[in-house]
């Protein structure tokens, strides 16, 4: 299934809103739509996380904007913020899942608020810096990957539907990440080589326990860390600081490595193993999407962002999604998603709740 990726907005646009987060990608989105003839609005969005990250967040987007010559407003979304995004990224870590608040927050508040608020505004759609490409399909719009595979982020992006595709154009679709720094470079974004950060951004360079212990409505109490026999070979100060896959910071002396192959929050044991205790060859997934024609199809699928995506078979039968990969995969976690491709383009995908 390969379709042509849209590189210009639908012809009937005449205004829309451009997400600015102070960075380099959002700011050639912009650039990008106002070279398109269209008017553009830049918005920024007001989290009520941290003080001081909003504040330096609101102050870079708004020198894009200037720089930019465009309007620019700040759209306070923290109490939908709290409810749709930090309160569930807490208890996940609490209950011993690995959240990806990213997915949440583009499908809740990205393309869920903020395009409701730009098409009631008078807007005719959104545009972002996202990675990632909308596709015409026979069966409408679909999202598929970008362009540079390195930056591609439709796994963040795999729960919007042709309803929200419609009103969204991704200008970077095309480009790889340094042909952005340097057309940022040319229209002088003042911004441009300002370095990414990896972490989760609510977090503000806060580690994700303290994050948790802060924010989450309840304890994450010490126990023990146990071999795959189940004995005791260690103790910890909580689940909420640790993840499937995770080496380090485990805190167990041992002749090999050791990984966190499972979590029982229940228990408030770790469980860990050698490396090859994280292979798994099917991953059933709740809350699932589903564009394919067919309730089974072939694919290729991935359980992480920076996992190459595993030939698979993924198939669909009511409110769960099973995918049993051709090959072991490593590390899939309950919390995080796996989505299904066909060629490029995005066919499924669910909330990872069981590995086998």
């Amino acid at each position: 299934m390969s379709s042509p990726a849209q590189t210009a907005p639908p012809a009937s646009w005449r205004t829309v809103w451009a997400g600015l987060s102070g960075g380099v990608d959002s700011a050639v989105a912009a650039a990008r739509a106002l070279a398109a003839g269209l008017d553009v609005i830049g918005v920024t969005f007001r989290l009520g996380v941290s003080r001081s990250s909003d504040e330096e967040t609101c102050a870079a987007a708004e020198s894009v904007a200037r720089a930019l010559g465009i309007a620019h407003r700040v759209l306070d979304v923290s109490p939908a913020f709290a409810e749709e995004v930090v309160d569930p990224f807490c208890a996940a870590y609490l209950a011993g899942r690995t959240p990806n608040p990213c997915i949440v927050c583009n499908a809740r508040i990205k393309f869920g608020a903020l395009l409701d608020a730009a098409l009631v505004g008078g807007a005719d759609g959104l545009v972002t810096g996202h990675y990632a490409a909308v596709a015409a399909t026979p069966a409408g719009p679909r999202l598929a990957r970008g362009k540079d595979p390195a930056k591609d982020q439709s796994y963040f992006l795999y729960r919007l539907g042709p309803e929200t595709l419609r009103h969204v154009w991704f200008p970077l679709s095309g480009l790889h990440k340094r042909d952005v720094r340097a057309e940022g470079a040319r229209l002088g974004i003042p911004t441009h080589d300002r370095s990414e950060s990896q972490d989760v951004c609510f977090l503000a360079g806060q580690d994700v326990s303290s994050f948790v212990r802060e924010h989450g409505s309840a304890t994450c109490p010490p126990g023990a860390v146990v071999d795959l026999a189940g004995h005791e070979i260690g103790r910890h100060d909580g689940v909420c600081a640790f993840t499937v896959g995770q080496r380090r910071g485990i805190g167990v002396a041992a002749a090999e490595p050791l990984f966190v192959v499972a979590i029982d929050a229940e228990k408030a044991r770790v469980v860990v193993g050698p490396r090859e205790a994280l292979a798994s060859t099917m991953v059933g997934a709740s809350d699932p999407v589903w564009y394919a024609d067919t309730p089974s199809a072939r694919c290729e699928a991935r359980t992480r962002y920076r996992m190459a995506p595993v030939p698979a078979e993924a198939s669909i039968d009511g409110d769960r999604l099973i995918v049993r990969f051709d090959r072991p995969v490593e590390g899939a976690a309950p919390g995080q998603s796996v989505v299904c491709y066909n060629e490029d383009i995005v066919i499924g995908g669910g909330f990872i709740t069981e590995v086998g």
